[in-house]
């Protein structure tokens, strides 16, 4: 779900459940709406509902990432649950846009 962020700078997206090769789609079509949202400001994934990622979900947001980049969007995820935050380090590069903690208004 996308979502306002803190203040009109940021966007925040928050992921729920599971994110396998049978969510893929779905995840893909979040990513999309959240980066034309985000142009130019700051993307959010925040990851504290997600309780298992696999290899096509983190190939999905480093893709995100990288049009992210290109569009002149910031991109961090937020909230990684210690499992999450595992399949994250082993297969992607996305370990360094991590922060451990963001609390945004519900």
């Amino acid at each position: 779900m996308v979502l306002p962020g803190l203040d009109e700078a940021t966007v925040r997206v928050c992921l729920n459940g599971e994110f396998d090769i049978g969510r893929s789609a779905e995840l893909a079509e979040q990513m999309v709406y959240a980066v034309i949202a985000a142009r130019g400001r700051l993307l959010i994934v925040d990851l504290a509902g997600v309780t298992f990622l696999d290899a096509s979900a983190v190939d999905i947001l480093q893709r995100t990432r990288m049009v992210a980049n290109e569009i002149g969007a910031d991109f961090v995820i937020a909230n990684p649950g210690h499992p999450v935050r595992i399949v994250i380090d082993l297969l992607g590069d996305l370990s360094e846009l991590m922060t451990p903690s963001f609390h945004a208004p519900n």
